[in-house]
């Protein structure tokens, strides 16, 4: 009898045992049923408290810790989102979900390393191949903008594995080697992906796969494919790219800084757009004009000289003057330059043309304030056709952003929409962002 107690008393207590152990085991869920409810009423204060509630109940329950990180970030709590997130994935480290979110978070607040870590980390977890594609795109995407482009290949090489053929794949690698120069990489790619092409794929799905062809080819001068694989490209958002890249958009940007006297950054694009088209004639012509030999130039100085000399005529001696200037202008002889300038205009003071060849040559002999303050004052002539407007406009954003005024710079260059200076102007302000994202760089 004795021996029949002893053996039932061990019975209920190991009863008792496994019914606590089975309650400790089962006591968050309340708790998480509860903090669900109240997430999806969007009431995410009183829900985190119940998930806190379930978590200090079942810390190893990874969807408890997962729910808790939902309402942080719907509470603009990125940090707490990621250090409940980063607990989810302790306790269970296939948790998928955890990593996507992750990831979205670290997007949004621009820490692109870490959230191609953690597309990287859910490609690896997931099981389905199209979820395990797109981790992998989310995640190049990201190692690309932190210019972890090397990181960004090896996913995308581990994702081409499982689907070769895949639009979005092909084209952030082709991408990512355009951007590394390494432009026959990107060739290479490309001509092993477009023959797979279906054959009723329709052009605003191919014309990005060939922009990048015809950019390739362009870099590597190689002109008749670029030109080639540019004319599949040129629909929709990639026609203006496309234009970009064409013998017409560098003539008209060089005719731009031909007007307001960078010779140079004239000369480069035209022998560029000559290059593309061999017979361009108004390029050949600009080209001609802007690199007159400079000896049959001073011959004309040393006779319009000699004449100015010889003269004794006040009035016709300043308009020898008006002459005089246009070729010290073109020999790069500044100084000389805005002297005869100023002698021009002694019988003609408004005369546009010869005040604005005075403030460029002032500007490139070095006297900067006063030749931002002469063309800033005949800019705000009234009666100025508008191109001849825009040309100031031009000129001045070109003055300041060389006396390292870059904001004021900008917003003369802004105002050149629809006028002959626009593509130029457009350059500019691409130029100066970057100097803008090279300084942020250095400082960090």
């Amino acid at each position: 009898m004795k021996q029949f107690l002893l053996a039932a008393s061990f019975l209920l207590v190991t009863q008792l045992m496994h019914s606590a152990a089975f309650a400790q085991k089962g006591s968050g869920l309340d708790y998480y049923v509860s903090a669900e409810n109240l997430r999806k009423a969007k009431r995410f204060d009183a829900a985190i408290q119940q998930y806190s509630l379930a978590v200090k109940a079942e810390p190893d329950v990874a969807d408890y810790w997962y729910g808790m990180a939902e309402c942080w970030w719907e509470m603009k709590n990125p940090a707490k989102a990621l250090e409940a997130l980063n607990k989810c994935s302790e306790v269970k480290k296939e948790c998928v979900k955890a990593y996507e979110l992750a990831a979205q978070i670290l997007n949004a607040s621009k820490s692109y390393s870490q959230a191609g870590d953690h597309y990287a980390l859910a490609f690896e977890y997931h099981q389905e191949p199209a979820k395990q594609i797109a981790a992998a795109i989310g995640g190049a995407a990201a190692y690309n903008k932190a210019k972890m482009q090397d990181k960004a290949l090896t996913l995308l090489e581990k994702a081409k594995a499982i689907q070769p053929n895949n639009f979005d794949l092909n084209y952030i690698e082709v991408k990512i080697y355009n951007q590394q120069k390494q432009y026959q990489k990107a060739i290479d790619v490309l001509s092993a992906f477009l023959p797979q092409m279906p054959a009723n794929t329709q052009q605003k799905d191919y014309a990005r796969f060939y922009y990048e062809l015809g950019f390739a080819y362009h870099q590597l001068e190689d002109y008749p494919k670029s030109v080639e694989a540019l004319k599949k490209a040129d629909f929709g958002a990639y026609k203006q790219r496309v234009y970009e890249l064409s013998p017409e958009y560098f003539f008209k940007v060089a005719d731009a800084y031909a007007k307001v006297y960078e010779y140079q950054k004239a000369n480069n694009l035209l022998n560029k757009a000559i290059k593309i088209k061999p017979n361009y004639r108004e390029a050949n012509d600009l080209l001609k004009e802007i690199n007159e030999p400079s000896a049959e130039i001073m011959k004309r100085i040393r006779a319009e000289m000699d004449s100015i000399n010889k003269e004794k005529n006040p009035d016709k001696k300043s308009k020898l003057h008006c002459s005089l200037c246009r070729n010290q202008f073109k020999v790069g002889e500044y100084a000389a330059a805005a002297a005869s300038a100023e002698e021009c205009l002694r019988t003609n003071q408004k005369n546009i043309p010869f005040i604005f060849y005075k403030s460029i040559a002032q500007y490139k002999s070095g006297n900067h304030s006063m030749a931002i303050f002469e063309m800033d004052k005949i800019s705000k002539t009234p009666t100025l056709p508008p191109d001849t407007k825009a040309m100031m406009y031009f000129a001045l954003g070109l003055m300041y952003k060389e006396d390292k005024q870059p904001q004021v710079a900008a917003n003369y260059f802004r105002r050149m929409n629809g006028t002959p200076f626009a593509e130029a102007a457009k350059l500019e302000l691409k130029a100066l962002r970057k100097g803008d994202t090279d300084e942020e760089e250095e400082e960090e």
